[in-house]
C-alpha cells in the first residue's frame, strides 16, 4: 500500500474508499477470478508433474512447507502463473501479480467461500 500524505497535503484528496473496503473488494476480485475457474487439491507430486501457464496457485503452508513453497515459485514463477500462499492457522493469503510487486495481504471471509 502506498502512502497519500502527499497527494493528501498539495492536491487536497481524500480517499473514496476505507483501508478495510479496499482489502474486501481485493478479497472479491481474487474469488470472482476463482468462480468459472477450475479449483484442484493436489498433493506437492502431482504438481511437479503438470506444466502450469497462466494459472494462479494457491498454496497452503499447512500442507507444503516454505521450501517446498519457494522450490514451486521458481518453478513455475517463469510462466504467467501468479501465487498466494495461505498463512498456517490463519485467514491470510499472501501473494503479488508481478515479480516485482510489493503484494498484498487478503483476508479471506470462510463464510463467503463455502
Amino acid at each position: 500500500m502506498g502512502d497519500s500524505k502527499k497527494a493528501r497535503k498539495l492536491l487536497n484528496w481524500k480517499p473514496k474508499t476505507s483501508f478495510k473496503e479496499l482489502v474486501a473488494e481485493m478479497v472479491e476480485n481474487d474469488l470472482a477470478k476463482l468462480k468459472n475457474k477450475q479449483v484442484q487439491h493436489l498433493s506437492l507430486k502431482e504438481l511437479q508433474k503438470l506444466t502450469l501457464k497462466n494459472s494462479q496457485l494457491f498454496l497452503d503452508s499447512q500442507f507444503f512447507s516454505f521450501k517446498e513453497i519457494i522450490s514451486l515459485l521458481e518453478q513455475y514463477g517463469h510462466h504467467n502463473n501468479t501465487f498466494r500462499i495461505k498463512l498456517k492457522s490463519s485467514n491470510v493469503l499472501i501473494g503479488s501479480d508481478t515479480s516485482t510487486g510489493k503484494g498484498e495481504v487478503l483476508v479471506l471471509e470462510l463464510d463467503k467461500i463455502q
